[in-house]
């Protein structure tokens, strides 16, 4: 999926130019977005978000934190989220809601946040932007920010150890991505990017680095191609 968290000037310009059509985009390049990964993470995030305090980590146009915040009760909801366009179009759909709500205009890597602050966290499609020493961090500060028996909902790109295997998923999602009416040359310039650009580890690595932590109960929720969703509690 096109970068929509990370520092770089460039990818930030990238997402300002898709920012009006992004739910259109990403159900094009992230199979499953719309009718698995969206009700999966919400359903995790909801069951404990009733009265309690969520961060979402690289929050997009906040439709997923407009799902959450409409299902459930939480006392706040904070929004992580470097794009400018992004920030303005979450604020926009978020602005009738009666639940206290905080965006954070800033990567990821340089958000802070008290410990045992958050019932949960979710990162949707964002993490794989970072570099694998700041990951190993941001995980940390996570496991960090949440409270005793919280939860944290990562969704990501993932990388394998068999490359071929990694290739062989970027050609279906292009497949896909083409038959859902995005351009061959959108697709190549998708595609390029998590090549060159992502910093993507395997669902071996991520569970690693969750129990490093101190995360405990890591569970895959959902995987196929390359995306993955992992639920882990502290």
């Amino acid at each position: 999926m096109p970068k929509y968290n990370h520092p770089s000037p460039p990818e930030d310009r990238f997402y300002s130019d898709i920012v009006r059509r992004y739910e259109v985009e990403v159900n094009r390049f992230v199979p499953g977005y719309a009718d698995k990964i969206v009700p999966l993470v919400t359903g995790e995030i909801i069951r404990k978000a009733d009265n309690g305090d969520v961060l979402d980590i690289g929050s997009g146009i906040g439709n997923v934190d407009e799902i959450i915040i409409d299902l459930a009760n939480p006392q706040s909801v904070d929004l992580v989220e470097i794009s400018e366009p992004m920030i303005k179009e979450s604020k926009r759909r978020l602005k009738d809601k009666k639940t206290t709500i905080r965006f954070h205009k800033m990567s990821a890597v340089d958000f802070e946040a008290e410990p045992n602050s958050f019932n949960a966290v979710l990162s949707n499609l964002v993490i794989h932007n970072i570099p694998y020493e700041n990951k190993v961090g941001l995980i940390s500060n996570i496991h960090k920010w949440l409270k005793n028996g919280g939860i944290f909902v990562w969704t990501d790109l993932v990388s394998f150890s068999d490359s071929a295997e990694l290739e062989r998923c970027f050609e279906e999602r292009k497949r896909i991505a083409v038959l859902m009416g995005a351009t061959e040359e959108f697709a190549e310039e998708n595609f390029k990017k998590e090549r060159e650009e992502d910093h993507m580890i395997t669902v071996e690595q991520m569970s690693k680095m969750l129990k490093q932590a101190g995360f405990q109960d890591i569970e895959i929720l959902w995987s196929k191609y390359n995306e993955v969703i992992l639920r882990a509690t502290k």
